[in-house]
């Protein structure tokens, strides 16, 4: 009667604990799969902050070139202007009427050869500096677009590590719920989910155990119960006889 109800105790163990270690090893292979696709975003995340360094490297590049060429061109405008400046003549900048700075024997000398040469150098700089300009658009944009990339790469991190914190909650619940089914029956629990089959093969042989000892009692009850019957037959008879 005691294994009988061992039995049926063990019976309803077993099955309760596979569906556990079918899930514990579901959340083992979702987890695995989640930290894949972690260690996946977080090399992309990587690259991003790589090419977001990269560009921004070039926007220095280009803000430097650009004050680079302004103060050039800067020095040229004063050069021309100072071939410009004449002698009792005020400065169209500060008004002076002198010009140390200069030469004064030779202010205004290049006054009228030199208008070709600044109308196409202002053409010139007009044109390099748009150009100057698109790129630094363009770059301007890459590096929206990367930040934007980058934000949304981090939301993913987030969100993977937070699914990964509650799936191994889920493993620990899911362990937790294992080994107290089990324990009864079992001393050591398993490590690792590796060991679940073979744990459970030992629950499915003491179950096996259980259930012979069982059928040998009922055996055991149908031979008391045969003999009984036969015993009391004889005694009938013995009592006829007497």
């Amino acid at each position: 009667i005691d294994s009988h109800k061992e039995d049926e105790k063990l019976s309803d163990v077993i099955p309760f604990a596979k569906n556990k270690s079918d899930a514990i090893n579901a959340t083992e292979k979702e987890l695995s799969e989640t930290k894949e696709k972690l260690y996946k975003t977080r090399q992309d995340i990587e690259r991003a902050e790589e090419n977001l360094a990269g560009l921004n490297d070039i926007r220095n590049e280009i803000l430097s070139e650009l004050d680079t060429y302004f103060l050039d061109e800067t020095q040229f405008i004063a050069g021309e202007l100072q071939k410009r400046l004449v002698k009792g003549k005020p400065c169209p900048v500060c008004g002076s009427l002198e010009h140390p700075a200069c030469d004064e024997t030779s202010a205004g000398e290049g006054a009228s050869n030199g208008a070709n040469n600044v109308a196409e150098r202002t053409a010139s700089f007009a044109e390099r500096v748009r150009n100057m300009q698109q790129r630094r658009d363009k770059n301007n944009e890459d590096i929206q677009h990367t930040e934007t990339e980058l934000t949304v790469l981090k939301g993913d991190e987030k969100t993977l590590l937070d699914k990964i914190e509650d799936l191994e909650k889920e493993k620990t619940s899911a362990y937790k719920d294992f080994c107290d089914a089990v324990s009864p029956w079992i001393n050591e629990m398993p490590e690792s989910s590796k060991d679940f089959d073979k744990l459970l093969a030992v629950l499915r042989e003491k179950s096996e155990a259980y259930r012979d000892g069982v059928k040998e009692l009922a055996q055991l009850k149908e031979e008391i119960s045969d003999n009984t019957i036969a015993f009391t037959g004889k005694k009938k008879d013995f009592d006829n006889n007497s």
